[in-house]
């Protein structure tokens, strides 16, 4: 019998604890009992209410997400419509890998190259808590006009970017909100940065320092990770079925 312990053991797996950031202590198991028992798991970016709802519709009795539900919730507060409170109703154990499963090789930021035809290596020691970015060659140098519609084309994003006055030959990219990190791309020698979120000042900042930075969306960036993560589940519990929930940007863009 396949209980939450062995999920929560398999996650470890594909995204060691060690690797989360130092402020990210919302990973692993954050709703449910280790000892009850698994079949089936839904796989998703976020859990909401909603999620919680149509996974208890589908005899799922576990969800495994990257972003954690519990990551906003204050400890005195438990209550409804909160998806947290809405999976201890259903009695449904909810797991996370966040920025751990950023850093780990395999993870979101490596499915976010592959999702743009790159190959992403990590700078510095891959092993260590910050190895966020991944840094890619282009395959042909292009500019950064071109280089925004190629974002927007493959993750099927609405981009916004700042034009660093060069063409690009190499790129860094870390997704999710990670607009503060187009320093680090400089200093790694990167004509560009690719990340979700980028504030106004940013923006500017980056060039400033004529690097080209673009911002493709929290979601765009780091939905690319949930198949990848149920085939890792699949292939470490093969007598569970892992589902990939189905889910939608909650952010809506105007035409």
């Amino acid at each position: 019998m396949t209980t939450v312990r062995d999920v929560l053991c398999a996650l470890a797996q594909i995204a060691p604890p060690a690797l989360a950031e130092d402020w990210d202590s919302n990973i692993g198991l954050l709703i449910g009992d280790e000892d009850a028992p698994v079949d089936k798991i839904g796989v998703c970016l976020d859990i909401t209410a909603e999620r919680v709802q149509a996974a208890a519709a589908l005899g799922l009795t576990c969800l495994v997400s990257h972003h954690p539900v519990t990551f906003h919730l204050e400890p005195r507060h438990f209550l409804a419509p909160n998806p947290a409170y809405a999976c201890a109703r259903a009695g449904m154990a909810a797991l996370a890998a966040h920025t751990n499963l950023d850093a780990v090789r395999g993870g979101v930021n490596d499915a976010l190259c592959a999702a743009l035809g790159l190959s992403g290596e990590i700078p510095g020691d891959a092993d260590a808590p910050g190895a966020l970015l991944r840094v890619a060659t282009l395959p042909e140098a292009c500019t950064p006009q071109a280089f925004a519609a190629h974002i927007a084309e493959k993750l099927h994003a609405s981009v916004r970017y700042v034009d660093g006055g060069q063409t690009i030959h190499t790129v860094a990219l870390c997704s999710g909100g990670a607009g503060e990190y187009w320093a680090r791309a400089v200093e790694l020698g990167c004509d560009a940065f690719v990340t979700g979120e980028a504030r106004h000042h940013e923006f500017l900042a980056a060039k400033a320092a004529g690097i080209s930075l673009f911002a493709a969306g929290h979601y765009e960036t780091e939905i690319v990770v949930v198949e990848p993560l149920a085939t890792r589940l699949r292939s470490l519990l093969p007598g569970v079925e892992v589902l990939v929930l189905p889910e939608e940007n909650p952010v809506t863009t105007a035409p």
